[in-house]
């Protein structure tokens, strides 16, 4: 039987990181006596989901913060997932459902040196390294 502190420990470390998996491991509380608990007390299950709601707020709030660290620092990737994400004018174009997938094309190179042609398919053989011997 789990003891009402165990349970507000779950529930505070649920606060903290929205991961059911994670906080069951972290607390020693299996999943199945858990959803047990969610589907036989009503006020657990608000408190539960609260929890999970707040968490997801928290991280959100800490990803952006990470977000805007990284923009200030010039980081490309930051930048451009940001205005991906907030101006309409950056947005990749998505591809509809359904569409076929897009083909690459084919193209043979030819190496323009004096020598024999080279096959670039071809994969280079393993060579074995042995250490300690002559």
């Amino acid at each position: 039987m789990i003891r009402s502190n165990e349970w507000k420990r779950f529930i505070e470390t649920l606060t903290e990181m929205p991961n059911v998996s994670v906080v069951c491991k972290r607390t020693k509380i299996s999943k199945a006596t858990l959803y047990r608990k969610v589907n036989s007390d009503p006020e657990f299950k608000e408190k539960f989901n609260e929890a999970i709601e707040q968490g997801r707020d928290t991280m959100g709030d800490l990803a952006e913060s990470q977000l805007f660290k990284a923009i200030s620092k010039g980081e490309r990737w930051a930048i451009m997932s940001y205005l991906e994400a907030h101006d309409r004018r950056y947005r990749k174009p998505r591809k509809a459902i359904g569409e076929p997938p897009r083909t690459l094309h084919t193209v043979q190179i030819e190496v323009l040196e004096a020598g024999p042609k080279v096959d670039l398919r071809a994969r280079p053989k393993k060579k074995l390294l042995v250490l300690g011997k002559a």
